[in-house]
């Protein structure tokens, strides 16, 4: 049994994609590892892919500030600017209490047309 989950945990060491990938199957209710594998997506350029991650994210933890404010990132990019324009409100509505300050700038970079992606 043991050898046997070795053989496929072996992947995790050569790559941190397999480890994201990894603790998905582990956890798959860990919003944390869903938003990580939106940005492995974000990363490749596969847009659409972490915008499905993020989602995924938002249906287990529906008001993390990071998770809302990437999906409206993602969906400024692919020119749905009606519904990023919603979760950016959600995102400022669920800014954690004591990060208003660095919270705000993010939100005037992205308003300002820059990309600021949060990890």
């Amino acid at each position: 049994m043991y050898m046997t989950k070795m053989w496929f945990a072996m992947e995790m060491y050569r790559d941190d994609y397999y480890l994201v990938e990894f603790s998905c199957m582990e956890d798959p209710e860990a919003w944390y590892v869903w938003h990580i594998r939106g940005h492995k997506r974000w990363d490749t350029k596969s847009y659409r892919e972490a915008l499905t991650m993020w989602v995924m994210a938002k249906l287990i933890s529906p008001k993390e500030f990071k998770i809302l404010f990437n999906i409206a990132l993602v969906l400024k990019m692919l020119k749905n600017d009606k519904e990023s324009a919603a979760f950016l409100q959600m995102a400022e509505a669920n800014i954690i209490p004591g990060q208003e300050k660095e919270a705000g700038e993010y939100i005037k970079m992205f308003q300002s047309g820059k990309v600021p992606l949060l990890l």
